[in-house]
């Protein structure tokens, strides 16, 4: 399961550098985000927990870590669809430049990549270093 988060947000990265358009940016990222909740509560509710993760299990799946996981997708997934009117008035102010768009995508995906494997971290050491990456 957290393979497939990291899959669909490095996809959704790939996807983003192809694409020009700020509104399709966004629903790129919107429909990536949306994915990971179905992923995430079809998880929550189907499989039976924790999953460990490679040998070692310095990566688990509980519940805990899934119920965060979806909590961080909602407010990600609101941040989202405000961020489509927020980015489209910093355009026509002049605020921010179009080259700027991809960016902003780009990093806000991999912050909430970063912060979902905080979430699956069985290591505090591992832990410590997925919070300092967001």
């Amino acid at each position: 399961m957290i393979g497939y988060i990291a899959l669909i947000i490095l996809i959704v990265i790939i996807l983003l550098i192809f694409s020009k358009n700020p509104k399709s940016m966004n629903l790129i990222t919107i429909v990536s985000v949306l994915a990971n909740i179905s992923l995430t509560g079809y998880t929550l509710f189907t499989e039976k927990l924790p999953i460990y993760y490679f040998e070692n299990s310095y990566i688990m799946a509980d519940y805990l870590g899934l119920y965060f996981t979806l909590i961080a997708l909602v407010v990600f997934l609101f941040a989202m669809i405000y961020s489509q009117g927020y980015i489209q008035s910093l355009l026509e102010t002049g605020q921010m430049k179009k080259y700027n768009i991809l960016l902003f995508y780009i990093c806000s995906n991999l912050l909430l990549l970063t912060l979902l494997f905080s979430f699956f971290s069985n290591n505090l050491a591992l832990f410590w270093i997925f919070i300092e990456l967001t």
